[in-house]
């Protein structure tokens, strides 16, 4: 089940892999032969959170997904 922990979870590892690419590097990409991940900003903005394409060879090719902030979400929600 998806909650407050996993979306925490999950925008702490997406700060920590961003962490690892350079400031001055052209792209915000990391991976190996057999992944890719390349972040479109290095911060996210709105309430849809941080949005990536993600790559796994010979599988999955080029995928966007978004690591969605868990507050933002629910304050959202709460608005609707």
């Amino acid at each position: 089940m998806y909650g407050p922990s996993s979306a925490d979870h999950a925008s702490a590892t997406c700060r920590a892999l961003l962490d690892v690419i350079p400031e001055e590097a052209a792209e915000l990409r990391i991976g190996n032969p057999y992944y890719q991940i390349v972040f479109e900003k290095r911060n996210y903005e709105g309430i849809y959170g941080q949005a990536y394409s993600f790559t796994l060879a010979d599988a999955v090719e080029d995928c966007t997904e978004w690591i969605v902030h868990w507050e933002p979400f629910v304050e959202y929600v709460r608005l609707k």
